[in-house]
């Protein structure tokens, strides 16, 4: 079995991990769930009759045929059988463009109405690098090129993993460096002002129910304790941004990975619970290809046996 630092060698810095059958079958499941509990309800989508801030592809076509309900749940349904085949393993290369395309176009329109959801765009985007993935050998035969020839030890399914995990590390990390570039390098010195988008949230929850619950006083003690304790605030928030912008790093290896994201794990939970920001796609998205716990809980079962591990790597 091996060592922490055994595994950390077998993965070597910044290359592509190989991953086993079944490490492989349980991300799959997990993201398949994920991508279905993040689609849009057809409630929320018929309303979107209309797309008055095109972003994205919604710039280029009208995306409002979504909230046509027969459109819907046709395109529903096909999303749901294009994860199932998903799920199997098989035929990904038609699967995959099938849902990246519904998740991305009902995304889109969902989020071309003036105010931009950011809750659903890594699911969006890790469909779309697994697709990309998957059809490379293809398109690069289609281009008279010869076939590509993988690594000894690697396959396809490998580098779609590695691609999902570039997506996420880009994403933490553009995160990190826009509040940087917003607020002209004094995010960690403004970062007490929060308190202010504390308030106004807690201002427009009020108008939607008309009522103070818990989380309007929670929220109105962090504002406060910020305002009182700005250098604890930016000690904490600056810790918060850090975590961000150094994301990359778990593309290092395997343990670099699992580190990382129970540090992007804490810093979604701590957002929650201050802020009652709720990213549960993104966590979610984080558990299943960076904590990894299928892996690591074969790994330590195989080390308390006295086993080899090379089985979770088949």
């Amino acid at each position: 079995m091996m060592e922490i630092e055994e595994l950390k060698k077998e993965s070597k810095f910044w290359q592509v991990p190989a991953r086993g059958v079944w490490e492989w079958a349980f991300m799959r499941v997990g993201f398949a769930l994920v991508a279905w509990w993040s689609l849009p309800s057809m409630a929320a989508m018929s309303v979107l009759q209309e797309q008055p801030y095109p972003t994205g592809l919604a710039n280029l076509i009208d995306l409002t045929f979504f909230a046509d309900p027969d459109v819907y749940r046709f395109c529903y349904y096909l999303f749901c059988g294009a994860l199932l085949v998903y799920v199997s393993g098989f035929f990904l290369p038609l699967a995959l463009p099938l849902a990246a395309s519904m998740h991305i176009g009902m995304i889109t329109l969902y989020n071309s109405q003036g105010a931009t959801h950011h809750a659903y765009q890594l699911v969006s985007l890790i469909l779309l690098a697994q697709w990309l993935v998957c059809w490379t050998p293809y398109v690069w035969r289609l281009l008279g090129k010869s076939a590509i020839v993988l690594p000894v030890g690697l396959k396809w399914r490998d580098y779609m993993v590695w691609y999902s995990l570039q997506v996420i590390a880009a994403a933490y990390v553009i995160a990190g460096v826009i509040k940087l570039m917003r607020s002209k390098g004094l995010w960690i010195v403004q970062s007490p002002n929060l308190a202010v988008q504390l308030m106004k949230t807690n201002a427009q929850n009020y108008h939607d129910k008309l009522f103070v619950d818990v989380e309007f006083e929670q929220r109105a003690v962090v504002a406060q304790f910020m305002i009182d304790n700005p250098n604890v605030t930016r000690l904490f928030l600056g810790g918060g941004l850090m975590i961000e912008l150094l994301a990359f790093l778990l593309l290092v290896n395997r343990v670099w990975a699992l580190v990382v994201g129970i540090f992007i794990l804490a810093l979604h939970w701590g957002i929650d619970m201050t802020m009652g920001l709720n990213f549960k796609y993104q966590m979610t998205v984080v558990a299943i290809f960076l904590v990894n716990v299928p892996f690591w809980t074969g790994w330590l079962g195989k080390k308390l046996v006295g086993g080899k591990d090379d089985a979770l790597l088949k």
